[in-house]
């Protein structure tokens, strides 16, 4: 059969290489069938390349990946699944008459809720590799699909089946010796956005952070890759692509931290020139052998998911660390020259004036100055999440829903979030849509994403130090106008 393959995300802040989607298209074509990806990212007319590629290509299944519901942003949210289903949805089903599957980490928290969003029947959340197949095989022989792993059918309105997902065990990464990369143009994404190939060492998390999905997207315990098999992986990307460039996306790399040290151990080995980072180090697990690790595999940055650096904060957030941890863990990466980016989610349950400020001043504090303090405002409630036990409107969390403290308002906490960042230029509200911004700071504002971008000047500057001289240099102008 004649599998077509779209990439919905269209999210530009954070262009992010579809390898999820890549890896269903492998599992898919060793199973048989001729398989397309349809990447819409780059596309200035969805329903034009949607018209197009169904004219010509003449599938006989299409499946759809939605990466996000929305931006996670706790204030002001962005809700992406409304141009989601007027661009892709909407003239998919005006240009295809046959089934369309979606899929992806957005299903898997909410898949029931987007088929009567979309008006769409079929769904499978959770990893569907073998779902997938599974169902292109059912369907072509006209058999029920209805055992299907992770499958939901929605039908007259209503969900008729709705299958717990499937959580694969597999001891090596998800497209190791598979040549995927042919799927896509991963250049394109690294030429254009310097976008890095994202790299998995595990799947699911044992954590219970009150506010996260991933424990019901990819389950509740670690499912651990082998070490060498990692290393492979990347050599083999590193020899098959132009990228060096690699951002690990565990939920928690460093847990657990003995199978965290044997990854880089073995990435050591290969002794290849690469660029290293992560999405998340757990505070409470750094020490100075991981440290050492990570500089000798390729680390020159990272993201540091601290959250808060109050206790009493950090432990309504469901964190499993302290304030000393927070404060241990950035000396140890500032002693050895690893830059920092700060990641902060102020607006936990019982947030208060005074833990806010103290989790901004500690942290201005600790950071260095071109150090990246990333604050993210209020908690976006998700379906499945601890926290949605207190969504007390018992209203659909598809649209957005944000917890809002008893005891402050998310405007308040903007509000004192920008007090300090007048002050503190390297403070980064996420989602800041309230900063207006004259012709000149946009020109000059463009002028330093493009060359952030393209690293003209320095090749190991993090992007976001090119955020903080901007803001320096608007300062200035600021001064002088």
């Amino acid at each position: 059969m004649k599998i077509l393959l779209i990439n919905s995300n269209r999210y530009y802040a954070y262009p992010t290489i579809p390898v999820g989607l890549c890896i269903i298209a492998d599992a898919v074509e060793n199973d048989g069938h001729d398989v397309c990806i349809l990447d819409l990212f780059f596309s200035s007319n969805c329903k034009q390349a949607l018209q197009d590629k169904i004219n010509l290509y003449k599938p006989d299944i299409v499946g759809i990946g939605i990466r996000n519901i929305d931006n996670a942003a706790g204030y002001k949210t962005e809700f992406f699944l409304e141009s989601i289903k007027n661009d892709i949805i909407i003239p998919c089903k005006k240009f295809f008459s046959g089934p369309v599957v979606i899929g992806g980490a957005a299903v898997g928290i909410s898949g029931a809720e987007m088929l009567s969003f979309f008006g769409l029947e079929y769904a499978i959340q959770g990893e569907g590799e073998n779902s997938f197949v599974e169902f292109i095989r059912k369907y072509k022989h006209h058999e029920v699909l209805d055992s299907i792993k992770g499958l939901i059918i929605h039908k007259n309105g209503r969900i008729v089946v709705n299958n717990p997902p499937e959580y694969i065990v597999n001891s090596k990464p998800d497209f190791l010796g598979h040549h995927v990369f042919r799927f896509i143009d991963f250049n394109k994404y690294y030429k254009r956005y310097n976008a890095r190939l994202q790299i998995q060492t595990k799947r699911g998390c044992a954590l219970h952070c009150v506010y996260c999905t991933y424990n019901r997207i990819e389950g509740k315990r670690f499912r651990l890759y082998e070490p060498q098999s990692i290393a492979d992986h990347i050599e083999f990307l590193v020899h098959q692509t132009s990228i060096r460039a690699f951002e690990f996306t565990d939920n928690v790399f460093n847990i657990p931290l003995t199978h965290c040290k044997e990854v880089l151990k073995a990435i050591i080995q290969k002794k290849m020139d690469i660029d290293l980072t992560t999405m998340g180090l757990h505070p409470a697990a750094i020490d100075q052998e991981l440290i050492d690790l990570m500089k000798q595999s390729g680390f020159k940055e990272t993201d540091l998911g601290v959250e808060a650096a109050c206790d009493i904060s950090l432990k309504n957030l469901g964190k499993n660390f302290t304030k000393a941890h927070v404060l241990n863990a950035g000396e140890l990466l500032y002693k050895n020259n690893i830059h920092i980016n700060w990641c902060l989610l102020l607006g936990a349950p019982n947030e208060t004036e005074s833990t806010i400020r103290e989790t901004i001043e500690t942290i201005t504090h600790a950071a260095n100055k071109w150090d990246l303090i990333s604050t993210g405002i209020g908690i976006r409630i998700y379906q499945g999440a601890p926290i949605s036990d207190k969504n007390t409107s018992r209203q659909s969390l598809l649209l957005p829903v944000n917890y809002v403290p008893e005891n402050i308002s998310l405007e308040q906490i903007y509000d004192i979030v920008e007090e300090y960042a007048s002050n503190h230029f390297n403070i980064l509200i996420y989602n800041d849509y309230e900063k207006k911004h004259n012709p000149l700071s946009r020109a000059v504002s463009n002028l330093v994403y493009a060359y952030s971008q393209e690293k003209i000047f320095s090749p190991d500057l993090p992007s976001w130090q090119w955020f903080i001289l901007y803001k320096r240099f608007m300062k200035a102008i600021d001064h002088y106008l």
